[in-house]
């Protein structure tokens, strides 16, 4: 009776025959299959965590697309490359089976490039130029950071350094799905004082 009673959507039903206590698992659902997604769009690598909603079952087989299936209740997947995974879950009672099937959406990330005129006196106009490739169709949005505290949202921004250094120029780069990626070139422009000694 105890390994009934742990049994989940099945119940312990007991009845008299011919004098006599008998006992019985019975299912008292019917048999389902379906779950939930905590995202099913999202940017590489998307990492997704299900829910099984499945009703009447002793066990179940999730696909997603690789060689192997998933026997456990409500996992979590992590989907690497952008593209389109139906998943589809199949519930058991152990004499028949339900299946039930979602599809997650991956997008892929922006490949962030740029360049920049590395080496100017203090007070010339640096030009910074993005050759960023989105991967998604639609317009993307930008975030420089030229210096520190000094930012700009132009896709292809001027900066006049005041002061002689060297500067690390970071861009964010956001494609029209909401995907980022970070490009960070360190100590890429170097600004000089011509009045210094040895310029």
């Amino acid at each position: 009776s105890l390994i009934c009673d742990l049994m989940l959507y099945f119940t312990r039903i007991c009845y008299f025959f011919t004098g006599l206590l008998l006992c019985a698992c019975v299912n008292t659902f019917a048999l389902t299959a379906s779950f939930t997604a905590d995202h099913v769009t999202g940017c590489a690598p998307l990492v997704v965590h299900f829910t099984n909603l499945s009703t009447g079952a002793t066990s179940y087989s999730w696909n997603f697309g690789s060689s192997t299936p998933v026997t456990l209740t409500s996992p979590s997947w992590t989907f690497a490359s952008p593209g389109t995974y139906p998943v589809t879950l199949t519930a058991s009672d152990g004499t028949s089976t339900a299946t039930f099937t979602d599809t997650i959406r991956v997008y892929d990330t922006p490949s962030v490039y740029f360049r920049a005129d590395t080496a100017v006196c203090v007070g010339a106009t640096v030009h910074f130029y993005d050759s960023s490739i989105l991967r998604t169709p639609g317009s993307g949005s930008y975030y420089w950071q030229l210096a520190p505290g000094i930012t700009s949202t132009s896709q292809n921004p001027t900066y006049n350094y005041s002061s002689s250094g060297f500067y690390t120029i970071t861009l964010t780069t956001t494609n029209s799905e909401g995907c980022q990626s970070v490009g960070r070139k360190t100590n890429y422009v170097h600004v000089y004082d011509p009045t210094s000694a040895g310029f």
